[in-house]
């Protein structure tokens, strides 16, 4: 069985804008990791935000171990 985390990110924008919704799927082989998978992601995003807002960096130790419990929740 295959678990997969899935983000989407973006909205779709007005017509002749040029935007597009991105979606970012990692299939995993099991929910053994998920407790840093799960951070992991919400840290790349929060990254992903901040370049293309001119955004401050998010410090991936705000990320990890603090969401480790939840993400080992959803498992």
């Amino acid at each position: 069985m295959t678990e997969v985390l899935r983000r989407d990110v973006g909205r779709p924008s007005p017509a002749g804008a040029g935007g597009r919704p991105v979606r970012l799927i990692h299939h995993l082989t099991s929910t053994e990791q998920l407790g840093s998978r799960g951070p992991g992601w919400e840290y790349y995003l929060d990254m992903l935000t901040a370049s293309r807002t001119d955004g401050p960096r998010p410090d991936f130790e705000d990320y990890y171990p603090a969401q480790k419990a939840y993400f080992e929740s959803l498992a």
